[in-house]
C-alpha cells in the first residue's frame, strides 16, 4: 500500500539522517580531543584534516 511504502521511507529517511548526525558529532567530538595538542592554529587545521582513525 502506498502509506506504509510512504512510512517506511520516512522511517529509513529518519535512520540515515540520525546515523549521519551521529557521525558528525563523533567527528566533532574527536576534533575537540586533539585540539588541546595543537601548538598553532595552522596545526590545529591540519589536524582535523587526518581521518578520525588516526587518533589513539
Amino acid at each position: 500500500m502506498l502509506v506504509i511504502d510512504f512510512a517506511d521511507g520516512i522511517r529509513k529517511l529518519f535512520g540515515l539522517n540520525l546515523k549521519t548526525s551521529r557521525a558528525r558529532l563523533t567527528e566533532a567530538q574527536d576534533n575537540m580531543l586533539i585540539a588541546p595538542s595543537a601548538k598553532e592554529p595552522a596545526e590545529w587545521i591540519a589536524q582535523q584534516a587526518t581521518p578520525a582513525a588516526s587518533i589513539p
